[in-house]
């Protein structure tokens, strides 16, 4: 059900039928990061599903990640609102409900919510060890193959998913080289993994730190924003009050690991500055590099606060070519006037890297990122913030030295120089000289090498590359 193969409501709901005719009455549907389509077409609930699939549970989570849609039947296998009795809403999700009725609506808000249905859903409740290190090792395969050598998975969903990644690593299986952050529902949950869960690096595997949202996405208007009429900001809320997320930042920080931050709004900007602030306070916040991840909507006087707290900014300026309209139609001048400030954070000197964001972007190939950060234009012809447009030196620079930076590994990764780690890609075309968007869309990694090795051919006759180890 991901972009491109459907496109619209419509196309959605025929899939889901399509499926349910071949699938026997009372089985699960459910479908992953995700369906997305326009911006406003997206308002459909439980009822809309039932039309559909009345004899399955189905479970259906937005490309995003931040808000599912299920029908009766799966709100009914999860529980909610069983024998009469309204279920409260999990530590900072939401069981969206009929504002007469207070009936679920089969929309759920952030991942405590929507986790309520997908724990009991086929195909995730069943996951095993072996499911998802086989899920690793074909992701692997794919990224190598298309000229990406490292990773950052930023939101490991819980400590099996780390003991998968680390099992792959031992075994000599991970191919990749792989940074790995935890990700942390709750302040109870901080406690508890800060007492269990240590640091671990080898050449193979890192696990650098934790992973908090501070707000969701424009498509579920949750974007945590000052100005709340915004339709970006429609259902949006505190995930954290602040006194809560300030203690937990604390606790985090003292670590000594990173802490990265999943904002999309300019209040959830400030209200992360404020924790790490509070945090860090005459402890030397530069060796920190507390990060945020999108930083879409940036306050432009929270620039000089970046600077001085040595954030990092990780940015899928991918995000600007694809998704661009939406964020415009989502929200106003005035916030589109600080919309993915690249180029002024730059300026300041605020360290940046770039990422695909993969599952919530629905392609992973670095090009698109270059795109993005060199044109700013949209599918309509648009150009977001054009001042904010820097050049493809500039780009792939972020891309190789700014993502190394963003994971401590600067020093042995992210650009070709003696005693460094020997990961480099071969590309079909000079960076440099790709003239037009064409072009550049067209770009195939040819030859991929990780630690000197040859790891991946790309597309296309390459039989003038040998097989064996790089000198």
């Amino acid at each position: 059900i991901r972009y491109p193969f459907v496109k619209s409501l419509p196309e959605l709901l025929a899939a889901i039928g399509n499926r349910g005719s071949s699938t026997p009455a009372g089985q699960w549907i459910s479908g992953n990061q995700g369906f997305s389509f326009a911006s406003g077409s997206e308002q459909f609930n439980k009822g809309t599903i039932d039309a559909v699939a009345p004899d399955h549970p189905v479970y259906l989570r937005h490309a995003s990640g931040q808000y599912s849609i299920v029908n009766t039947l799966a709100l009914d296998a999860a529980g909610i609102d069983a024998d009469g009795i309204i279920t409260p809403d999990p530590y900072g999700g939401k069981i969206v409900r009929d504002p007469g009725t207070n009936e679920a609506t089969g929309l759920l808000l952030h991942y405590p919510a929507e986790n309520l249905v997908m724990t009991q859903a086929d195909g995730y409740k069943d996951l095993t060890g072996e499911d998802r290190e086989n899920d690793i090792k074909r992701a692997q395969e794919m990224l190598l193959a298309d000229g990406i050598t490292s990773g950052q998975d930023v939101i490991v969903g819980n400590p099996h998913d780390l003991m998968a990644y680390k099992n792959l690593a031992d075994r000599g299986e991970l191919k990749i080289r792989m940074y790995l952050m935890l990700y942390i529902n709750s302040e109870a949950q901080a406690h508890d993994y800060v007492e269990q869960i240590q640091g671990y690096e080898s050449d193979m595997l890192t696990f650098g730190g934790w992973k908090l949202a501070i707000d969701g996405g424009v498509a579920a208007g949750t974007a945590l924003m000052y100005n709340t009429s915004l339709p970006c900001a429609r259902r949006s809320y505190y995930y954290y009050e602040p006194e809560v997320l300030n203690r937990m930042v604390r606790l985090l920080h003292e670590t000594g690991l990173q802490i990265s931050f999943h904002i999309i709004g300019d209040r959830g900007i400030d209200q992360a500055l404020d924790a790490v602030e509070a945090a860090v306070a005459g402890s030397g916040p530069s060796q920190s590099r507390h990060r945020i991840e999108h930083a879409i909507y940036v306050p432009p006087a929270s620039l000089a606060r970046m600077e001085q707290l040595g954030m990092v900014i990780s940015s899928q300026p991918q995000w600007i070519s694809w998704y661009g309209d939406g964020y415009r139609e989502a929200s106003d001048d005035v916030a589109m006037a600080s919309f993915v400030p690249i180029k002024s954070m730059l300026d300041r000197g605020i360290p940046l890297a770039f990422g695909c964001d993969v599952p919530a972007a629905p392609f992973h190939h670095p090009k698109w990122a270059f795109i993005g950060a060199t044109l700013r234009r949209t599918s309509t012809g648009y150009v977001a913030g054009p001042g904010e447009r820097i050049n493809m030196r500039s780009a792939l620079r972020v891309h190789t030295m700014g993502s190394a930076y963003a994971a401590f590994e600067e020093e042995h990764k992210g650009s070709i120089e003696v005693n460094k780690m020997a990961d480099m890609v071969v590309w079909s075309d000079d960076l440099y000289s790709l003239s037009s968007p064409q072009q550049a869309a067209n770009l195939d990694a040819l030859l991929t090498i990780v630690g000197g090795e040859v790891v991946a051919y790309g597309p296309g006759n390459v039989t003038y590359l040998p097989a064996v180890r790089a000198g």
